[in-house]
């Protein structure tokens, strides 16, 4: 699984990924890309191109993102 796009719409933050059908996955976020705890953004997220919104994430600040299989 891998990030095929990534933009900002507004004040979302949308971002793309291919996943493989039949598995489950959860985006996650956080402020730090070292420390701190990863926040749930969606989780049981399932299909093979995914689109993911993160509403209102650019008024915030800096937000880092990854995508685990649950």
């Amino acid at each position: 699984m891998r990030v095929t796009s990534a933009d900002r719409f507004g004040s979302d933050i949308r971002f793309n990924f291919k996943s493989v059908v039949g598995l489950s996955y959860r985006a996650e976020y956080r402020a730090d890309l070292v420390v701190g705890t990863w926040q749930t953004l969606r989780s049981c997220i399932v299909g093979s191109d995914v689109q993911v919104t993160d509403a209102g994430a650019v008024a915030p600040g800096q937000r880092f993102y990854q995508v685990v299989v649950e």
